[in-house]
């Protein structure tokens, strides 16, 4: 496992574009633009965060132990996403190829994976942490005070909000890249070829 600080790095020893490259670029958006379209998408999950907050905002004052629960939430969520998302990986945490970066300019944590991944384990990597969060918040409601509740409903709808970008990869990848394939990130773009194709790296 790797740190980086800045955008995500190029594959090291990988050049997809090279002349008889076997692998194909996504067709993906911009970094900027992909950044608005999760913001626009992510609109009505906030709005409603809001609702719920405002909503919620007595029970809160009137329950401290919920309150630093709730605080505690929003300050793991975003690490635990990612963090999420590493296991999922090939190798998992222990892997060399495992990168975990902060985009400062962005304002964004992200993981990405020095080597070829296969597609559908791609896509369970997406999704992982809104299962594992959303598995999580729901195995808790049976247990938790029915005064407490919306708390987790506030937690559920915040961290889906946050999901909205591994989303739009999600459907992506599925629209675009056939199964039996392996994919690759060589920077911000993603590139992607068959699998018996893929130790064929340039």
């Amino acid at each position: 496992m790797k740190l980086h600080v800045g955008p995500i790095p190029p594959g090291n020893d990988f050049d997809p574009a090279a002349a008889g490259s076997p692998w194909r670029r996504l067709a993906e958006p911009s970094p900027t633009r992909f950044a608005l379209q999760a913001i626009v998408l992510s609109g009505p999950l906030v709005a409603l965060s809001v609702v719920l907050l405002f909503g919620s905002a007595e029970t809160l004052r009137a329950d401290p132990p919920m309150l630093v629960a709730f605080l505690l939430f929003l300050a793991a969520m975003i690490p635990v996403h990612e963090l999420i998302h590493g296991l999922a990986f090939p190798g998992s945490l222990a892997s060399p190829d495992m990168v975990f970066g902060i985009w400062l300019s962005r304002g964004v944590c992200y993981v990405a994976y020095d080597a070829p991944v296969p597609r559908d384990r791609l896509l369970l990597v997406l999704a992982m942490p809104f299962i594992v969060f959303t598995t999580t918040l729901i195995g808790l409601v049976p247990v938790v005070d029915p005064p407490r509740r919306p708390i987790l409903a506030l937690m559920f709808t915040i961290h889906t909000a946050t999901c909205v970008g591994d989303w739009l990869t999600f459907l992506r990848v599925a629209k675009q890249v056939p199964r039996n394939t392996q994919l690759r990130n060589h920077g911000w773009h993603t590139w992607w070829c068959a699998s018996n194709a893929a130790t064929r790296n340039p």
